[in-house]
């Protein structure tokens, strides 16, 4: 099977991200496998190529998330995922604007970290020893 243009765009997208910006393998992976879902599911609708990704495809593409039950934390990732690729196309003057943009997304609440169990914390500091000046200040 031949890759379509926006296959082999978002091939070279992730290449591009793993040399300039040295992104982990694991997230290189999620960028991965969010980009091949929408490229999928774009194909699904007959558009092969990046000019032809337009702003109802990609709310289209937000719905169906929410339609195969993915959380919003996930459908934010995965559109996200789609924006800057698709602002990465504008950079590259493959096309003009960002048909991503301005489309609603969930919002993700930011939780407050959980805290250390009191035990588990007493543990923790009483392996710290030494008396040079890390050990000092980490206990």
């Amino acid at each position: 099977m031949t890759m379509n243009e926006l296959q082999a765009e978002s091939v070279s997208y992730l290449e591009r991200l793993r040399v300039q910006r040295g992104l982990a393998e694991n997230t290189l992976l999620a960028y991965a496998s969010d980009l091949a879902d929408f490229v999928e599911f774009a194909c699904r609708y007959g558009v092969s190529q990046v000019a032809d990704v337009d702003r109802t495809l990609v709310r289209r593409y937000t719905a169906n998330l929410t339609t195969r039950g993915y959380a919003e934390r996930s459908i934010a990732r995965r559109t996200s995922a789609v924006r800057v690729f698709l602002d990465d196309m504008v950079k590259l003057g493959t096309i003009d604007t960002n048909p991503a943009l301005g489309v609603p997304h969930p919002k993700v609440p930011r939780t407050l970290p959980r805290s250390m169990p009191q035990e588990a914390l007493g543990r923790a500091l009483d392996q710290l020893d030494g008396e040079d000046a890390v050990s000092l200040r980490d206990r």
